[in-house]
């Protein structure tokens, strides 16, 4: 009989608040009934499992279950939901950036116990699927937190750590787990080594926080030419604004130090702009940051600065980029993707969100058009390429 038979057993198929104290009621009868514990503490897995809040009570549910459990033999097995309820608190505490918390809720667990085989699973359409183990969720929570902390050289460890233990990965969590690492090799000093790998990994996902981390790297390490490209390919990139405003501060910064004063000022007053209007405080030392070049914004409207600046990143390097000539030589029956056939024969993969001439309309075969490239990282090969960016109608190419 599975737990949920046992619960019906033991609650005459009562709702789950009534269960769990049914399940109580049993187990002050017989304490020591081992059956009639696991049974109590499934009943109130059963309200956590079901969470999206970390509230005094559910603290308390959770604590009474590792004690019914912790010390049982199966603690580590499927029968005992001592490992599913730690990591089921940790990810809510994650949730809520309490990560002092996370670690110690974490620490309760001993990661060689538990299980390292992914779960196999039939999702609602009917459709196989395969989910990460419990040692790998455990260690995606762990150096998340650690990170969060800036507990670098934890960090550090955890990761490759993980990286040797669990597999396979999910959820990009290779690429997760490997930017951790880079990220505490430049905090531990060893920038350059740091950057290569974080560059790695841009190549096979090329979203903006990752040049962010370059960027800022780079900072560290006073190479401002790469700090400012990758600030730039950051605020190019797909996805909100407000994601992106690290990439935002550090291009004003590298503009102060550029003698761009007037630039640097109209970036700041967005950043502080942007925060203000999301609801989020100015950190303080922004704050001192903009006394120091001559005082806070007052009511910048972000919307229309963005639109200000916008223009200015999407352009800023195209003059130093060489274009290329070439025509459409295939797009894809789904519309998204195709490929370029440049003078020389040389063929490049391109997404057709790197079509900037919208006015001269769709992407066709035979069409004429200029375009620079870009480093990228083919998936479905596993090798780094290049690709085709910023594709215009030869018509529209800007002198």
């Amino acid at each position: 009989m599975d737990r949920l038979g046992l619960c019906a057993v033991f609650t005459k198929g009562k709702k789950k608040p009534r269960r769990s104290r049914r399940c109580q009621g049993c187990r002050r009868l017989a304490p020591n009934f081992d059956l009639g514990r696991s049974v109590y503490a499934w009943a109130l897995f059963d309200t956590i499992r079901i969470a999206t809040e970390v509230t005094p009570d559910l603290l308390q549910r959770a604590t009474k279950i590792v004690e019914l459990t912790t010390n049982s033999a199966t603690a580590y097995e499927g029968v005992s939901p001592f490992v599913p309820t730690v990591l089921a608190v940790a990810r809510l505490l994650t949730r809520k950036a309490r990560h002092h918390r996370v670690l110690e809720w974490l620490g309760r667990l001993d990661p060689c116990r538990l299980r390292g085989e992914e779960f196999a699973i039939v999702d609602p359409r009917g459709r196989p699927r395969k989910l990460a183990s419990h040692r790998e969720r455990y260690y995606g929570l762990k150096t998340h937190a650690l990170e969060r902390l800036e507990r670098w050289h934890e960090c550090l460890v955890a990761a490759q750590e993980a990286i040797e233990v669990c597999k396979p990965l999910h959820y990009d969590n290779d690429i997760w787990f490997a930017r951790r690492i880079a990220r505490s090799k430049v905090n531990l000093g060893s920038g350059t080594e740091g950057i290569a790998e974080l560059e790695k990994l841009g190549l096979r996902k090329p979203k903006s926080f990752l040049y962010i981390d370059i960027a800022e790297a780079a900072w560290r390490i006073e190479d401002y030419d790469r700090a400012l490209r990758n600030s730039l390919l950051a605020l190019r990139a797909d996805g909100d604004i407000g994601f992106k405003l690290a990439a935002v501060l550090l291009l004003a910064r590298l503009l102060w130090r550029a003698g761009k004063e007037g630039d640097a000022r109209l970036h700041l007053t967005f950043y502080i702009a942007c925060r203000r209007e999301k609801g989020w405080q100015v950190p303080p030392d922004v704050r001192a940051l903009a006394e120091e070049w001559g005082g806070l914004p007052q009511g910048s409207d972000a919307t229309l600065l963005l639109k200000q600046l916008q223009p200015a990143w999407l352009d800023a390097d195209s003059s130093t980029q060489v274009r290329r000539v070439g025509v459409i030589e295939k797009v894809f029956h789904h519309g998204r993707a195709g490929f370029i056939r440049a003078t020389g024969q040389e063929r490049f993969f391109f997404d057709v969100r790197d079509w900037k001439s919208s006015g001269q309309g769709k992407l066709r075969q035979g069409v004429r058009i200029t375009f620079v490239t870009k480093p990228s990282f083919d998936r479905k090969r596993g090798i780094p390429t290049v690709v085709a960016c910023d594709i215009r109608s030869a018509g529209s190419n800007p002198d």
